[in-house]
């Protein structure tokens, strides 16, 4: 399994990728980050801390 770093993490995390590039990566808190090169960065994208994610799918 490959472990990812991320700028800012509250709680847990769940990663999907739409292709070898392109994956999105959100925590317990709504915090989703974005990545274009395979998860080797991540963006942040969206903090939004009144709603709970379960699952980016």
């Amino acid at each position: 399994m490959q472990e990812y770093e991320f700028p800012l993490v509250f709680g847990g995390y769940d990663i999907t990728f739409a292709n070898d590039s392109i994956g999105f990566a959100y925590t317990d808190y709504s915090i989703l980050y974005k990545s274009v090169d395979g998860g080797e960065s991540w963006n942040l994208v969206l903090i939004h801390l009144q709603t709970f994610m379960i699952s980016l799918l």
